[in-house]
Formats: structure tokens, C-alpha cells, sequence
């Protein structure tokens, strides 16, 4: 059975962050960082504007940034995950693309 407690709570006006820790029986648990975008014009589905999703992603950004301990290999699996959804793509259709990526895994 699962655990999660909020220990950290921090309203930024367009989004909350939480510090949580999951804890699985009686193990130490793992601490997450979690964003809640808070600024939606609910009326179109879409953010307020485009300042507050950008903070959003700012904040997350500076939060990898700030905690980050990623080593060589992640970066190296989220580029051949990009690259491979990419190939996925029928490159005709979007000018911004090129069939150049020779690197890239078969979908």
C-alpha cells in the first residue's frame, strides 16, 4: 500500500507546488516535486495567458535545475525518446522536421 503526505505547500498564484512523500509499507519514501496549474480559463480550456504557463514552465524548470541529479544516461534516453517519436512522424507533413535523423530508433 501506498503513502503520500504533503509536507511543503506553496501557492504561486498561477500554480501550487507541493513537496509530497511517497512511502510504499515502512519504507523511507521518496520525495516529488508536484506542479498544479491553477490559472486555466475554464470557459476555453486553455491557461489565462501565456505569461502564467511560461512561469510554469519556468518554475519547473529552476526546480530540475535547483534538485537535479541526473546523470549522462537520462539525458541520453529522453534524446533517443524524442528522437524516436520524431521518426514516428511523416516528415512530409511538417516542414519543421527533416529526415536526417539517422540516430534515432525505429517506433
Amino acid at each position: 500500500m501506498f503513502q503520500v503526505s504533503c509536507s511543503i505547500k506553496e501557492n504561486k498564484g498561477y500554480c501550487t507546488k507541493r513537496l509530497l512523500t511517497v512511502k510504499q509499507n515502512d519504507t523511507n519514501g521518496r520525495s516529488v516535486t508536484h506542479f498544479e496549474f491553477n490559472a486555466w480559463d475554464n470557459t476555453r480550456n486553455i491557461p489565462r495567458s501565456a505569461k502564467d504557463y511560461l512561469d510554469l514552465i519556468r518554475s519547473v524548470d529552476a526546480n530540475l535545475r535547483e534538485s537535479s541529479n541526473r546523470g549522462p544516461e537520462q539525458f541520453e534516453f529522453c534524446h533517443e525518446c524524442v528522437l524516436s517519436c520524431m521518426k514516428s512522424f511523416e516528415y512530409s507533413k511538417y516542414a519543421n522536421f527533416t529526415t536526417s535523423m539517422s540516430s534515432a530508433p525505429d517506433a
